[in-house]
């Protein structure tokens, strides 16, 4: 029981962990807004349209990745879209 128990703590942690980084990439971006905007001169409405934009494009786009992955591969693919590799 106690390893048990020390292995479901232990996966618990690690994908806490692993959300945490995900999400926190994705919801730390309000952390930016004031620098940006007073180093370019943007209101809070420029930054948050961007935002907003970058996620309905990521969104829109996820179902036509899911489909390449699934048919050529997801390291094929990710290669593909960060270097324009083959």
């Amino acid at each position: 029981m106690n390893a048990l128990r020390r292995h479901t703590l232990l996966i618990i942690v690690l994908g806490s962990l692993v959300i945490s980084l995900a999400m926190g990439l994705r919801h730390g971006f309000g952390l930016f807004l004031e620098p940006m905007s007073s180093d370019l001169g943007w209101g809070r409405e420029v930054f948050a349209f961007a935002l907003a934009l970058q996620n309905l494009i990521w969104g829109l786009s996820q179902p036509f990745s899911g489909a390449l992955a699934d048919r050529f591969g997801a390291a094929r693919i990710v290669c593909s879209m960060l270097w324009g590799w083959p």
